[in-house]
């Protein structure tokens, strides 16, 4: 594994590291919700993952829920946002853990 796609793999390993850095608290103005309080991490998650910090603190904090004609954004709990945010990061490594197996086993196969 060289070049870019090295550089890819080693993106996704920071990416699901600095989701481990990540700390809720409950939200002050509605105790059934939350927000992410490690700001300084959530701004180098965003820089790795190219995406706004907007979205990924609302994407970690809330749950989108999707009835035939509405949608809705329900409010989550601190130690349920940090759950869905350790899924997330369990999802991130094991897909690159799987990528990185098959290519192990394709580089390895004898039949080739």
């Amino acid at each position: 594994i060289k070049g870019e796609i090295f550089k890819e793999l080693m993106r996704v390993i920071c990416i699901t590291m600095q989701l481990g850095n990540l700390t809720f608290e409950i939200d002050p103005d509605n105790e059934d919700g939350s927000f992410i309080s490690s700001k300084d991490e959530l701004s180098r998650l965003s820089d790795l993952m190219g995406v706004n910090t907007g979205d990924i603190e609302k994407s970690l904090t809330f749950r989108t829920i999707i009835a035939p004609k509405e949608s809705y954004c329900v409010p989550l709990r601190a130690a349920t946002a940090k759950g869905t945010c350790d899924a997330f990061a369990k999802e991130i490594y094991q897909q690159a853990f799987d990528w990185l197996v098959s290519s192990i086993n394709e580089a390895t196969c004898a039949e080739k």
